[in-house]
């Protein structure tokens, strides 16, 4: 059996296989079936160029356009681009630091507020050292929303308490202000005493409307006063 030739149909190798000569025949005959065989091969190959050439022309409208598109992205795009992204890193990295914070019921860590700003203003000057930046010197600018919807984010979402384990004894991040009492609900909440004196009754901790105060005292009503994380 004769191997199959790639790249020919299966009715045209059983055309071409109707032209192969036998081993005895004549002189005359075997230059006949050779022509025939040519013929079918020419024939093959013209049918297979048009599909060869349709597929190259695909690929090079494919090319052509990846290469346009790209060269359509202005300088001024490409600086903005660079900028959102730095930004939304930073905010994640600053949101990591205090979702640290608080499975942990410690302070931020200020070193990891660092470095997530560090790199902040390292990727800003970059995209500015490059060029074609629609505004420049922006970065301090940004900064400061990044860190108020950090603050607010974490406000939403950080538990109220407790924030202490021993009552009446020091807690939380305010610098010698923070002093572990008891909530209305029962639990242990780390007060700020630097805060506004607490005058407003309360029921709850909700009662309180605002995420920076909580409700004190062994039973309700108690009363509305700053806590510090």
């Amino acid at each position: 059996m004769r191997p199959p030739r790639h790249g020919l149909s299966e009715g045209t190798r059983r055309r071409m296989a109707a032209f192969t000569p036998e081993p005895c025949a004549s002189g005359s005959s075997l230059a006949w079936a050779r022509r025939a065989r040519m013929h079918l091969l020419s024939n093959a190959a013209m049918t297979a160029l048009p599909k060869a050439v349709a597929a190259l022309t695909v690929a090079a409208l494919l090319f052509a356009t990846g290469r346009f598109a790209a060269a359509d992205v202005t300088p001024q795009q490409r600086c903005a681009v660079a900028k959102m992204r730095a930004t939304a890193r930073e905010a994640a990295a600053r949101l990591r630091c205090n979702a640290k914070a608080v499975l942990n019921n410690a302070a931020v860590d200020s070193v990891c507020i660092m470095k997530a700003e560090t790199a902040f203003t390292a990727a800003f000057a970059k995209a500015e050292a490059t060029g074609g930046c629609a505004t420049t010197g922006d970065a301090s600018a940004v900064d400061v929303k990044v860190d108020t919807f950090v603050t607010a984010t974490y406000d939403a979402l950080a538990p109220l308490g407790p924030f202490c384990a021993t009552p009446d004894s020091p807690c939380g991040t305010c610098t010698a202000g923070g002093l572990c009492v008891l909530d209305v609900s029962g639990g242990l909440v780390c007060r700020n005493t630097n805060s506004m004196a607490c005058t407003t009754s309360c029921a709850s901790d909700a009662g309180c409307g605002d995420p920076h105060f909580v409700c004190v005292g062994s039973a309700p009503p108690g009363t509305c006063c700053g806590i510090c994380r």
